[in-house]
């Protein structure tokens, strides 16, 4: 079992100086693979800022995103905070000026709790994510976390057609070993030997009797393999994941599924998280393509009964023909 690592009172400067460039995301990060050039990363930073008027809320008052973390080093098993503002968001990192740095920089106070969940969400599909761009990066900076994640949160926002089905995708970085460049920041209780998830499911939803949708969710994972702290950033419209992951981890939740006591317990309780979103992914389909089956075989038995121009012309009678003509 690995000892717990000691504390100290000051973060790194290379991790100080980067939390207070948040805005340069993802230029900013300290931990980079071979293909993360700076070209690459600056790609990245410029595309995030051209599509931040559809992406994010603009205004504060809009802003509503929550944290959900699990054992604390402050002995809380639970603690929840919905987020509405940057200050408390800052309050919420623990980030706080070190007044004796020259100049002034960042110090922690209070270690990663063993497992945090990142709900950002939109009122629906097509709508801004309830967080501003300012405030993610500094939630992207702070947590060092890798810029695919980028790719994989550009499917939300506001737009007039929906991208929802565009792009799927599984990208990983690991730093499993010790080296110079990783990053171990002790205050944090953060080993730097992890490994990094982003991915992202397709789900179905009934609006209402007659009326499906196509729901995307993105992934965030990052785990810590010497101290088992674990880091989730889901990203999906409403908040139906982040409250199955509640009642998980919950009272209600099987103990092997939200027992953070060692490393072995924290990576069995991934895999449960890990499970959940499989599952959510995989509901409903079969009621959904009854659904598209019976409105496409509708549709085409009325075009069949018109003018056989009409016909020949739609393309949904020429399915009805492929599909179900007797051969």
């Amino acid at each position: 079992m690995a000892q717990p690592l000691a504390t100290g009172p000051d973060l790194p400067t290379s991790f100080q100086q980067s939390c207070l460039r948040s805005s340069h995301y993802p230029e900013n990060i300290i931990q980079r693979s071979a293909n993360l050039t700076p070209t690459v990363l600056k790609t990245y930073r410029e595309r995030l800022k051209s599509a931040s008027l559809d992406l994010f809320v603009q205004k504060e008052a809009e802003v509503d995103f929550s944290f959900l973390d699990l054992g604390n080093v402050s002995g809380e098993e639970v603690e929840q905070r919905n987020i509405a503002s940057s200050s408390e968001l800052e309050e919420w990192l623990a980030l706080e000026p070190n007044c004796n740095a020259t100049p002034l920089l960042f110090a922690a106070r209070k270690r990663d709790p063993r497992s945090r969940f990142i709900h950002i969400w939109a009122v629906h599909s097509r709508s801004e994510l309830r967080i501003t761009q300012e405030m993610l990066t500094l939630i992207l900076t702070f947590h060092q976390v890798m810029p695919s994640y980028l790719d994989f949160i550009d499917v939300f926002g506001a737009q007039s057609d929906s991208r929802v089905c565009t792009f799927s995708g599984f990208r990983e970085l690991r730093n499993l070993t010790t080296s110079p460049r990783t990053l171990a920041i002790y205050s944090l209780g953060r080993s730097g030997r992890l490994f990094q998830l982003v991915y992202n499911f397709t789900g179905v939803t009934q609006n209402s009797e007659n009326q499906w949708s196509i729901r995307k969710a993105s992934i965030y994972h990052q785990f810590d393999v010497y101290i088992g702290t674990t880091l989730w950033i889901v990203t999906k419209d409403r908040a139906d994941l982040h409250q199955r992951y509640k009642e998980v981890t919950g009272p209600e939740g099987r103990e092997e599924e939200r027992s953070f006591g060692d490393v072995a317990q924290c990576l069995r309780s991934s895999f449960a998280a890990h499970l959940l979103f499989c599952q959510w992914a995989t509901e409903d389909w079969r009621s959904y393509l009854r659904w598209l089956e019976e409105t496409i075989e509708s549709d085409a038995s009325c075009l069949s009964n018109g003018p056989s121009s009409q016909r020949k012309s739609n393309p949904l009678a020429d399915i009805k023909d492929s599909l179900w003509s007797p051969r």
